[in-house]
């Protein structure tokens, strides 16, 4: 089984040293509606993106949030894990 890890990035620069880690999208998305409803944090800048452990990516496009904590993401498989 592939093991996956989340990146919440609150920053624009999409630093993997600087986003938080988790081990399941739900926790992410949780994180990052409270980064955005609760901190102040630019929901333009937030995104989740899923990662392997050999360091590829699991979609082609971030989970991106709007200012209510809504989120979406144009990548159709991640839709999928999503809903």
């Amino acid at each position: 089984m592939m093991k996956i890890d989340y990146a919440l990035y609150t920053e624009d620069n999409r630093d993997n040293d600087r986003a938080d880690w988790f081990d399941s999208r739900d926790k992410a998305i949780e994180a990052a509606r409270g980064a955005i409803l609760n901190d102040g944090v630019d929901p333009d800048v937030v995104g989740i993106m899923a990662w392997e452990h050999n360091g590829d990516a699991l979609w082609d496009f971030e989970i991106r949030f709007d200012d209510q904590g809504r989120c979406w993401c144009d990548d159709p498989s991640a839709l999928d894990t999503i809903f």
